[in-house]
């Protein structure tokens, strides 16, 4: 598919839909960017919190910097920043007091891209809310990213040895005390002691 920017007359279509003087989140007036997802406009400074959520939640172009395929442009006709707003309030969003991922990564969110997808397409809209998977846990060492703990493994981890108790054990510590007392007997040298010597 080839891109250009956007044509005059294309422009002048999307800014007059109803909400699209001002920003769909912060209502700054003569927004210049885009979300070809949702068909809406916004400031400079809210496009960021877009481009934070990613390109799979809201894909983000410049009215005026960036290319645009005719199917974007298309997409932005359809959509609009008051139909956005109202169809997510519709679905009991307190919009106003929403931040932009809690606004548009979200099942009411979700519908409406597949809302504007289905109006592009010429079929049928869907209007129940999609069920969302579970979040996977973040990864963990000690538990292997899948929320079981695991037992560590590696250096430092084994148990230390066990002290043996058992008769052989006890039998073999007198034998080596023996052994060390003749030893001591033996090959001690002599000490001094009052008035003479004595042996070992």
């Amino acid at each position: 598919m080839t891109s250009h920017e956007m044509n005059q007359a294309d422009y002048k279509v999307v800014s007059e839909l109803p909400g699209n003087d001002s920003c769909v989140d912060c209502g700054a007036k003569h927004p210049e960017w885009g979300s070809i997802s949702f068909g809406i406009l916004f400031c400079a400074s809210c496009s960021g919190g877009h481009r934070g959520l990613g390109t799979h939640i809201s894909r983000v172009r410049s009215i005026k910097m960036d290319s645009w395929t005719d199917a974007q442009v298309e997409r932005m006709k359809r959509g609009g920043n008051h139909q956005c707003q109202e169809f997510l309030k519709s679905h009991a969003m307190d919009f106003d007091r929403k931040s932009i991922r809690d606004r548009y990564d979200s099942p009411a969110a979700d519908l409406y891209k597949s809302v504007l997808d289905a109006r592009i397409a010429g079929t049928p809209e869907p209007t129940e809310l999609p069920v969302r998977s579970r979040p996977t846990p973040p990864n963990n060492s000690a538990t292997g990213g899948g929320g079981v703990k695991r037992k560590m493994e590696g250096f430092g981890s084994s148990p230390p040895p066990q002290q043996r108790h058992d008769g052989k054990g006890m039998k073999i510590g007198a034998l080596l005390a023996k052994i060390f007392c003749c030893f001591r007997c033996c090959f001690e040298p002599e000490r001094q002691i009052e008035g003479g010597v004595v042996g070992p």
